[in-house]
């Protein structure tokens, strides 16, 4: 039997009040986020990266070139910048930065597909804001790296070797990387994981997390995986129903008492809920916006809340009831949202100035989340003992109810169907009810995978006229937008199909 949703979570929403969760009391400050825009440039195919220490928080930006910009403020203040640092050829991915326990910080990635090949990438800094290159042992072949923790004084990176001949094909395996010093580091095995043979079985590491005295590996081995350890060199592979039948876990985020797991695409859930360390898991209800399908949501701890963002996957606004309802809303999704929980259970619409690419809390209970702005990173602080700055819910579109023909159905004479057309390939034919059909009239031909555009006046989002079949008799049909007949088509068989 599938467990049911998280919602046995909510009692532990005293605990985290008890143990110091930053809910809204008499007289807390309730001015919501403060803003600062850091000047940086966050190249195409980067994301900032973010970390703590005590009351620091260190922002690491990569430009288009490569080259790493760390920005750093201490008790709240603001950011100061320090030395720009090129980083190599080619096009380095940094997968995490972390504060060191001889409080420094430490940024680790890979080099990308230059002339060495995804070469594992790290570089160190005393003071946050000037940085040094480490030479690096102890990877046997090129590798992604998707994560960084410390647990106990050791350094952990999570990602995956690139097998195959050449790297840039992937050929992935997942592993962990242990180092005391960030430089020499201890290739670990994970279990459940085999050699790749083809994309179908490969693995890696998308995620880590510290959950008390345990450390989180989240990511992908024929389906989703999770893995705990107490002191990173020994590995657990969590079996749990809740996880059968997953693509991949994509991130973590730990709160309290309770780990957050957000899934990869065709979930039947956006995210997993864990309240004993990882051991058990359980679907968290109350996520998906109206009409959204369970899928791919980034998960994120900071303040004594969970947060991910709902609407990210949502259909509801390309469904052809809402388009024919009013052409105005079709495909103008209102999210994402960004939602956040003190127990995984109660979920809350938060207002946030753009869509958070990360978001984390300092020691003194201050929640900080990152937006990418024109001309550079916007922080958004939240102060201790705030309340989240509520926001409306998502709305719902309009829709009518349609008159529709099911594929395969034979359509009547006489009745006037909602019939969408897909118009990539042309109007040439047309796919409608229990048979094809081939255009008679030379009328205007729309070919929007050529690059002609549509009459203005036509009801056209994209790629998809919203116009009406209606049968003259059994072989012949007229296909209209409103009340002018714009093409007309008669049965016919060889339909070339369209890619």
């Amino acid at each position: 039997m599938r467990p049911g949703p998280i919602a046995f979570l909510a009692p532990l929403a005293l605990v985290l009040t008890a143990c110091g969760d930053p809910s809204p009391t008499p007289g807390a400050d309730d001015r919501g986020w403060d803003t600062e825009l850091v000047a940086a440039e966050v190249g195409a195919d980067q994301s900032p990266l973010l970390a703590t220490s005590g009351e620091e928080v260190l922002l690491v930006t990569v430009s288009e070139d490569g080259t790493l910009t760390s920005h750093l403020s201490r008790g709240g203040g603001s950011f100061e910048t320090g030395e720009p640092r090129t980083t190599g050829p080619g096009y380095p991915q940094f997968g995490g930065v972390v504060a060191m326990p001889d409080g420094g910080w430490l940024a680790m990635g890979s080099s990308g597909p230059d002339d060495d090949g995804f070469d594992p990438l790290v570089f160190h800094s005393t003071d946050g804001l000037a940085w040094k290159p480490v030479e690096v042992t102890g990877f046997a072949d090129a590798a992604d790296i998707n994560a960084l923790a410390v647990i106990e004084g050791v350094v952990v990176a999570g990602g995956s070797y690139r097998t195959a001949e050449d790297p840039s094909s992937g050929g992935f395996e997942a592993h962990v990387w242990t180092s005391r010093d960030g430089a020499s580091f201890t290739e670990v095995d994970l279990p459940g994981v085999r050699p790749p043979r083809g994309y179908r079985n490969e693995s890696y590491v998308a995620d880590l997390a510290r959950g008390g005295d345990r450390l989180l590996a989240v990511g992908a081995a024929d389906g989703a995986a999770v893995w705990t350890s107490e002191d990173a060199a020994t590995w657990h592979r969590v079996g749990d129903p809740a996880l059968d039948g997953l693509y991949a876990a994509t991130r973590a985020a730990v709160s309290g008492d309770i780990i957050m797991v957000g899934l990869g695409e065709s979930a039947d859930t956006a995210a997993l809920g864990s309240p004993d360390g990882g051991d058990s898991w359980q679907p968290i209800d109350g996520l998906s916006a109206p009409g959204e399908e369970a899928g791919w949501a980034p998960v994120w701890a900071g303040g004594g809340r969970l947060w991910t963002l709902t609407g990210v996957d949502t259909n509801a606004w390309n469904e052809p009831e809402v388009c024919y309802a009013d052409l105005d809303q079709c495909g103008q999704n209102p999210g994402p949202q960004l939602v956040a929980s003190p127990d995984a259970a109660r979920w809350t619409a938060v207002e946030l100035p753009g869509e958070p690419d990360e978001i984390t809390g300092t020691a003194d209970g201050r929640t900080i989340a990152l937006t990418v702005e024109r001309g550079g990173v916007a922080v958004h602080t939240l102060p201790s003992g705030t309340a989240p700055p509520e926001a409306p819910p998502l709305p719902e579109p309009k829709t009518v109810e349609l008159v529709r023909v099911a594929e395969g159905e034979r359509p009547e004479v006489g009745v006037r169907y909602h019939a969408p057309m897909y118009l990539h390939c042309g109007m040439g034919w047309l796919w409608f009810g229990d048979g094809t059909w081939r255009r008679t009239d030379r009328g205007a031909d729309i070919e929007t995978g050529a690059g002609d555009e549509a009459t203005a006046d036509w009801p056209v989002v994209g790629e998809m006229l919203y116009g009406y079949a209606t049968l003259t008799d059994a072989e012949h049909l007229e296909y209209s937008t409103g009340d002018e007949v714009i093409a007309t088509y008669r049965r016919a068989r060889g339909a070339p199909g369209c890619d």
